[in-house]
């Protein structure tokens, strides 16, 4: 799946090629495990997961899900009980930010976590073939803008990775020496690397 717009783009085929080859064997793309379902839009306190049957001390009570993003701090799981006494909804908790996370139901019978509402992410140090794996798991809830630059700039990180040298440099300053010029090095590279990507979108 092309990362930038979630759609594969394909060239118009030429007839006679197509044709003369022979029809190739579809591959099925990798997939969450059977009895696990992505949750999807569940964006704020309106669009929110909503459980029916969640313990709330010896009552039951409902809860509502969902994933808060912002742009300058990422994004993170907020859960809203309420009240099974007298109706009124409690203050949100906030789990800690994240770069990137998606809501998942286990609807697997025989498991530990059967009914539970499971978060899955994953983070700026990601390798690009893990990157790759989430977003073949994960793509359809990976569809917003936030999702496509935060995407964008782990892959131009993954592969800047792969090309800068980390060294101990002594200076002036500091003669037992810094990471500093390889620091610079990785940022220019993510630049280079991030333009590419965005330029192939």
């Amino acid at each position: 799946m092309d990362v930038n717009n979630g759609h594969e783009v394909v060239n118009e085929p030429n007839p006679e090629a197509v044709s003369a080859q022979p029809a190739a064997e579809p591959v099925a793309p990798p997939t969450l495990p059977p009895g696990l379902r992505l949750l999807i839009g569940h964006e704020s306190q309106e669009t929110a997961y909503l459980q029916d049957d969640y313990p709330y001390g010896r009552d039951r009570c409902k809860r509502k899900l969902w994933i808060e993003t912002k742009a300058k701090h990422g994004q993170r799981f907020m859960a809203q009980t309420q009240n099974p006494k007298n109706g009124r909804w409690n203050t949100p908790k906030a789990s800690t930010y994240g770069e990137i996370y998606v809501m998942v139901l286990d609807e697997r019978p025989d498991s530990d976590t059967y009914n539970h509402v499971l978060l899955h992410g994953i983070g700026m140090h990601a390798t690009e073939e893990k990157l790759d794996a989430f977003i073949a798991t994960h793509g359809p809830a990976l569809q917003s803008k936030y999702h496509k630059d935060k995407l964008n700039l782990i892959r131009a990180l993954a592969r800047a990775n792969t090309k800068v040298t980390w060294s101990i440099v002594p200076s002036e300053s500091n003669p037992s020496g810094s990471f500093a010029n390889s620091a610079a090095a990785l940022t220019r590279q993510v630049g280079r690397e991030l333009a590419i990507i965005e330029g192939q979108g």
